[in-house]
């Protein structure tokens, strides 16, 4: 068996790590496995192909500002996609991402299906069952067509036209009739909204969650180094610590206000610790710059009493999975598939934009978490494995 993945980036952002490790996974079982992807620095790699030069796609990225349509465009690289496709002759192609202007969605979408080749569409956000935006929030235009989008420049950048109609019927015809394929949404909640649209109507649609590596939270560091850490960065050593890690604090879509207000309402023995870019900090919140280093990340969601989430918007947040795999309990707003990711005793959501219930819930699970034992963490951990989530992939394939 050669399966062939196609994702905008590979090894990195959340989407490029899951490519790499079904890769990986795949080789390490003796089976064949290439990968394609769009964006980013070409790497050298044995069956890795960049299929798009980043001038080109930011070329289709600005003439998709005046035509409106952004998974259009994209000639040359789509017809080198195909024509590596075609060399390889993979039994299986898996999509995941595929936006980022170096393939054309439509075309793509259509050859595989004439092609006849089997297909597996991996739905990491909304942005295929909308054919529009990666989060359409309380909108549902996208259940009837599209058109006269509310949020237009936010999500298309179109500057002169709005398109988000064709886009959806160019998008529905793409996948009509496309008998061989298999869709996977990384979250139910996921699953629930793509089988609302239209688009994908009469496809089966089955949830595959996305894995960690959750032997980056296996070692136990002591307390002397979370001590030193707390040093180095400037934590209470007296505090009770609540958690929050964030790519960007300052996207409204993160809500990184409702941070803010947590951390005033918090009593005086609690201090917020934020890791990521853009939080400043203040006398009740503690901004540490991103942590790229695994080890010194569990650290910080070992040390945390809870961790909280605080978006407008998630899919299936892994953060969520990290936290919990270090023993640390969740507490968050009830959106997207945040509560799917949180195990059963290790947390709960309230409801988005409830500052006393997220407060409250916060310190009631603070103080359960010197209750959870090895043998909670350890099932939490072979649940959101990533071998786990490549075993259902495999079987998909």
């Amino acid at each position: 068996m050669k399966v062939l993945q196609v994702n905008c980036v590979y090894r990195t952002g959340s989407t490029g790590k899951i490519m790499y490790d079904i890769h990986t996974e795949l080789q390490n079982r003796g089976i064949e496995s290439v990968v394609c992807y769009g964006r980013g620095a070409r790497v050298s790699e044995e069956h890795v192909y960049k299929t798009c030069p980043e001038w080109y796609s930011k070329l289709n990225n600005l003439l998709s500002r005046f035509t409106g349509l952004m998974y259009g465009g994209c000639f040359f690289s789509t017809a080198r996609l195909i024509r590596i496709i075609k060399r390889e002759r993979p039994d299986v192609v898996h999509l995941h991402c595929i936006n980022g202007y170096f393939v054309n969605i439509y075309r793509l979408v259509t050859w595989l299906k004439e092609s006849k080749i089997k297909t597996v569409l991996t739905l990491h956000a909304e942005l295929m069952h909308t054919a529009n935006c990666g989060h359409a929030f309380d909108c549902e235009k996208w259940k009837t067509g599209c058109g006269a989008c509310p949020r237009l420049r936010k999500e298309t950048k179109s500057l002169l036209f709005d398109r988000t109609h064709t886009s959806w019927k160019r998008m529905k015809r793409a996948f009509r009739g496309f008998d061989g394929l298999a869709v996977v949404a990384v979250s139910d909640w996921i699953a629930d909204r793509a089988m609302q649209s239209p688009i994908f109507e009469g496809c089966s649609i089955r949830t595959i969650h996305n894995g960690i590596h959750t032997e980056n939270f296996d070692s136990v560091r002591s307390l002397e180094y979370e001590k030193q850490l707390k040093l180095q960065y400037g934590i209470p050593l007296d505090k009770r610590i609540v958690l929050h890690v964030t790519p960007s604090f300052l996207n409204p879509v993160k809500g990184g206000e409702h941070v803010l207000a947590l951390a005033e309402l918090l009593p005086e023995e609690y201090i917020c610790v934020v890791v990521g870019g853009g939080a400043v900090t203040t006398e009740r919140l503690v901004a540490i710059p991103f942590v790229s280093n695994q080890e010194e990340l569990a650290a910080f969601y070992k040390m945390a009493d809870v961790f909280v989430i605080t978006s407008r918007a998630d899919n299936y947040p892994t953060v969520c999975l990290e936290a919990n795999c270090c023993g640390t309990p969740v507490v968050g707003f009830d959106v997207g598939g945040v509560k799917e990711t949180i195990a059963d005793g290790m947390g709960t959501v309230v409801p988005y934009g409830d500052q006393e219930a997220l407060c409250r819930e916060a310190r009631v699970w603070a103080e359960r978490k010197a209750k959870f034992d090895e043998d909670t963490v350890f099932t939490v951990k072979k649940r959101n494995s990533r071998s786990t989530m490549c075993e259902e992939y495999i079987s998909i394939y």
